[in-house]
């Protein structure tokens, strides 16, 4: 990904992240950033915790799937070592939820 190390407090660059399930990218046609949503999992900590993430997101390409992920202040306002996991609904009647191969990432105190 490139983006090592990141700071406590850095919002930018956007991260560019490819959504694949087990190694195969995915194919995000007829969604929207508003079918997407981030998990911050914090793996630094036993047991590992889960938070919401609020920043946003922008679709590059849906297929291969590949997007980017803006941080907002409350995403990094803590060090740790985390997995970003992006999870997209399929909208209709052969929707469903996809939960996308996990992005290691380590947050650092500025």
């Amino acid at each position: 990904m490139g983006y090592q190390p990141w700071y406590t407090t850095c919002t930018y660059p956007a991260l560019r992240i490819n959504l694949s399930v087990d190694g195969v990218n995915d194919d995000i046609t007829g969604l929207s950033t508003g079918n997407l949503s981030m998990i911050l999992r914090n793996v630094g900590v036993a047991p590992p915790t889960d938070a919401a993430g609020t920043g946003t997101f922008a679709i590059v390409t849906a297929s291969p799937a590949v997007i980017t992920y803006q941080f907002s202040s409350g995403d990094v306002a803590s060090a740790g070592s985390f997995e970003l996991i992006v999870k997209a609904v399929f909208p209709g009647g052969g929707g469903g939820t996809a939960v996308y191969d996990p992005v290691a990432f380590a947050i650092t105190q500025v």
